[in-house]
């Protein structure tokens, strides 16, 4: 086909038309052609750069959809020269699928919103795979999506495996903008790095979302995972939120599932270095498995993590916070959840800072009732108050149960964990935890109005046996962690199931009236119970535990028998003869026989093994015999040798048999 002296290579079949462009002439007279032909068109870039002295542009009123495909991102390449924007394209009915793949979008302007693209699409889905987004500027105070806006009232929206870097907005979102009214959004593995949002004179709301933002004003859903958010800024205007993320969900029933992303390195002026979640009604939250890793706010709340939920549910679970900043509350995360409950569980908070309160959490509730249970803090510090967790509750509820608390600090007060409860209806439930290694106290508390107590329970507190605070059940006794200095919080008993001075005391020494365990038992303090019991060979499971042997969901009964580091041993083997199963250079051997003096055969004994040596004379139908004298006894602890002193010897044949004591 011949269109204004351009050649467009034009196939047609059953599903719709194939347009195959290699200029840009050609690139827009295929989507002019594409818009009005009553079909499901297909165009397809050749490989080459694409420098553009017009916007390319699609504005279709059919509803047919429309797929866009390149050659590969690195080599089908559209170049705007930072004077234009790349590719506008508009649709208006549910059929209108718009689809992108396999393109990079780079060095594109407007003063408007996308600086590299802008998709618009009423109830048509859209996706975009496979692409790159660099480079590209959304230059007014106004303008909104530095690299992409993307707009659907009521579609699907879904960007999968996508890099957006070093794009630029004056207004709202560095990277990428995601405007629903409802419907459901899904961004995954894609990576926002080095974007950045600089407000500079609209709205004094704008400033967010230095990587990516998502806004609905109506009932939408949201999945975002597996993402990388690196080095991202937001900044300018009055409330600059997300320096990585920002999520803005303010219809009733929402919902958001954030799962598996990396949050490292990202800057907002005021809330939620990492991410900020807000949602202005009612929603159900998931967030489980995320790391948050050196995100700072310059002067607001929530360092790593910002979330603001009206009403609903929240399940905060799995996630790691680490060295980052807040300027004021919640250096790791800040939640405030007006109403309805929220479970945070299973988290770990290291090395995070705050200005004022709550440096690894901080959460405050109107009367929702707020649960966090079996999370770590680890070496927090805040400049007033709740080193590690700071609570705040004014007619609801804020427990704090099996946490293990080490080597946090505060300023001023509750250098692990403080409390604040506004009205005499507001309650706290504190038990189970380890607070270890706090300054300048363990624990803080203070009420609104009037007076009270309140008291902690059945929890291990390092030097407060005398203090008001210091309830039922509660010990004084060293937790005997496994090793504190590398991060292992687990309780120790390597002498299992001996009860002796090698039992941490935290075992079995929860609260009574706690569910049991899972093996069964009563409740212990801290995070992480001790898993009692023998598999069925003998193991223990604590030792398989130890050694990250049952990781996956793996039962103890089929633990004992991998061979994780492939050196031919069961597990269960390598506990008798206490040897590491994860290395395989970590075996018993006999590693030299000498003959002077008698006969001596060295090997690496363990003081926690009984050794005896054997011998044989004959390897063909012989029997294997105790060398007297030599054993059972119990290992040196290190270098170690038996000798057959006996004349004439029992060998010449040799063997060295391990045991448990």
């Amino acid at each position: 086909m011949i269109i204004a002296g351009l050649l467009i290579l034009v196939t047609s079949g059953a599903m719709g038309a194939t347009f195959n462009v290699s200029t840009p002439a050609g690139f827009q007279a295929a989507l002019d052609l594409a818009a009005a032909n009553g079909e499901d068109d297909v165009v397809e870039a050749a490989a080459g750069t694409y420098a553009l002295s017009e916007t390319l542009s699609f504005n279709s009123t059919e509803d047919h959809a429309i797929k866009i495909e390149g050659s590969g991102a690195g080599s089908t390449i559209l170049d705007g020269g930072g004077s234009r924007q790349l590719l506008s394209m508009t649709t208006m009915e549910s059929g209108a699928m718009i689809a992108l793949e396999g393109i990079t979008f780079q060095n594109g302007t407007t003063a408007s919103s996308g600086g590299g693209l802008q998709l618009t699409s009423e109830t048509g889905g859209m996706q975009i795979r496979n692409c790159v987004v660099s480079n590209c500027a959304a230059t007014e105070g106004d303008s909104i999506g530095g690299g992409a806006m993307l707009n659907s009232v009521s579609g699907t929206v879904t960007v999968r495996f996508c890099e957006f870097l070093l794009n630029v907005s004056s207004g709202n979102v560095g990277a990428m903008a995601i405007g629903a009214s409802s419907g459901l959004v899904e961004v995954s593995e894609c990576a926002f790095i080095g974007n950045v949002v600089n407000n500079s004179g609209g709205s004094e709301y704008f400033g967010d979302g230095g990587g990516l933002m998502v806004f609905s004003d109506g009932a939408s859903h949201a999945v975002i995972s597996s993402n990388i958010f690196s080095g991202n800024t937001a900044a300018g205007g009055s409330n600059p939120d997300g320096g990585g993320l920002m999520t803005y969900q303010s219809g009733r029933g929402s919902t958001l599932w954030l799962e598996a992303n990396d949050f490292f390195e990202n800057t907002a002026g005021l809330g939620g270095g990492g991410c900020s979640l807000r949602f202005n009604q009612s929603a159900e939250v998931t967030a489980r498995q995320n790391r948050f890793f050196g995100n700072r706010t310059t002067s607001g709340s929530g360092g790593g993590a910002l979330i603001y939920i009206d009403e609903g549910f929240l399940n905060y679970s799995e996630n790691r916070h680490i060295a980052n900043r807040a300027g004021e509350d919640g250096g790791g995360l800040w939640i405030s959840h007006f109403s309805g409950s929220a479970q945070i569980s299973s988290n770990i908070f290291t090395s995070n800072r705050s200005t004022n309160n709550g440096a690894g959490l901080f959460l405050a509730t109107d009367s929702g009732r707020m649960k966090v249970e079996r999370n770590v803090f680890d070496s927090n510090s805040s400049g007033n108050s709740g080193g590690a967790l700071s609570m705040a509750a004014t007619t609801g509820s804020a427990d704090a149960r099996n946490n293990t608390f080490f080597n946090n600090g505060a300023v001023h007060d509750g250098g692990g964990l403080y409390v604040y409860l506004d009205q005499v209806a507001a309650q706290s439930e504190l038990n189970n935890n380890i607070l270890w290694g706090s300054t300048p106290n363990a624990f803080g508390y203070s009420y609104g109005s009037g007076s009270g107590s309140l008291s902690l329970s059945y929890s291990a507190v390092e030097e407060a046996a005398g203090e008001a605070w210091f309830g039922t059940g509660c010990i004084t006794n060293n937790p005997l962690f496994r090793n504190s200095g590398a991060g292992d919080f687990k309780l120790d008993w390597p002498g299992y199931p001996v009860t002796n001075e090698t039992q941490s005391a935290c075992i079995d020494s929860g609260d009574p009236a706690s569910a049991p365990d899972p093996d069964g038992t009563r409740a212990d303090m801290g995070a992480f119970p001790f898993p009692q019991g023998l598999a069925a060979l003998g193991t223990p499971h604590w030792w398989l535990d130890f050694h990250g042997l049952t990781v996956g969901g793996l039962s103890f009964d089929s633990a004992e028998l991998t061979d994780t580091d492939h050196d031919d041993e069961q597990a269960w083997r390598e506990y008798v003869a206490d040897t590491d199963p994860t290395n395989a250079l970590s075996v018993l051997y006999v590693a030299e026989i000498t003959a002077a003096s008698g006969i001596s055969v060295f090997f690496t004994g363990s003081m926690n093994r009984v050794y005896t040596l054997y011998g044989c004379g004959e390897l063909s139908g012989g029997a294997w015999t105790n060398v007297s004298g030599a054993g059972p006894r119990s290992g040196a602890g290190g270098a170690d040798s038996m000798a057959d002193t006996n004349e004439p010897p029992m060998g010449p044949f040799y063997r060295l048999w391990v045991e448990l004591p």
